[in-house]
């Protein structure tokens, strides 16, 4: 995008001295019943992006989750996988979503690199992770969207819990959010460190350079792991108080299916895919 090269101002800067987690509180009290994040299985408020981060983080915080810790993600494109952000924001640990198209040695080196104790995990990407879950014992908790196999915990049943009181942790601007993987084009992946203030402040150069509204709906089919989606998408329709319309995948055939169908206003592609 653009925007990228957009310097951003002052005033817009001073408005990412905070973290993650403040503003989709500050959303949530002021649009709670607007919505936020758009799938094919519906939408999800930000009323409701902040209860459900607010009972998973409870669910997370009783399995030793707290402020620093990396926590792995192999996810693919789910509401699940930006409650689970927002969840961690909350306890201020780190979010390190995983390529899902890595198998093997890739999938291996990708999450001993970041050290992460927990992962979750869908249940239709658990028989690439236990490929390899023997050469990962570090990996002490496993937590499965969807069915999950014996000795694992369930997602929804975290969830279910309920939100247990605790005040969100105190995180600074500069803390980690996000550890990022390159595209491996120079050797094996690299995690990039990716502060709140990075997030909040790339947001808002979008924002600012394409003169981004309220009343937009952006959409992008890109993965949840990958910067356009989480950062240039998710983030800045939280700023705006606007709606993040997520495609469960790049197609060819449903990209302008999708654009109509999530009543987009703003569609994010990379390159030569629009002449496909």
């Amino acid at each position: 995008m653009s925007a990228l090269t957009q310097p951003v101002s002052p005033a817009a800067a001073d408005r990412c001295q905070h973290a993650l987690w403040d503003e989709l509180a500050r959303a949530a009290a002021e649009a709670a019943d607007a919505p936020f994040l758009r799938m094919a299985s519906g939408d999800l408020s930000f009323g409701a992006m902040e209860r459900q981060a607010s009972s998973l983080a409870a669910g997370l915080r009783c399995l030793g989750v707290a402020a620093g810790a990396n926590v792995s993600l192999l996810l693919p494109n789910c509401a699940e996988f930006v409650v689970t952000w927002f969840a961690l924001a909350r306890l201020g640990a780190v979010t390190a979503p995983v390529n899902t198209a890595m198998r093997g040695s890739l999938l291996r080196d990708a999450l001993a690199l970041v050290g992460s104790e927990v992962l979750v995990v869908h249940e239709t990407l658990w028989p690439q992770f236990e490929a390899v879950r023997a050469e990962l014992p570090g990996l002490k908790t496993l937590i499965v969207v969807g069915q999950p196999p014996a000795g694992t915990q369930a997602w929804s049943a975290l969830l279910a819990g309920g939100p247990d009181g605790a005040p969100p942790a105190d995180v600074h601007f500069s803390s980690l959010c996000l550890l990022l993987y390159t595209s491996g084009s120079t050797g094996r992946s690299k995690a990039v460190r990716i502060s709140h203030r990075f997030v909040l402040r790339q947001a808002r150069g979008v924002i600012d350079g394409l003169g981004l509204r309220a009343d937009d709906v952006l959409y992008c089919p890109y993965p949840l792991f990958h910067l356009d989606a989480a950062v240039m998408t998710v983030a800045p329709a939280l700023l705006l108080r606007g709606v993040a319309a997520i495609g469960e995948r790049f197609s060819v055939s449903r990209y302008w299916d999708e654009v109509r169908a999530f009543q987009a206003t703003v569609f994010d592609f990379m390159g030569a895919t629009l002449t496909m």
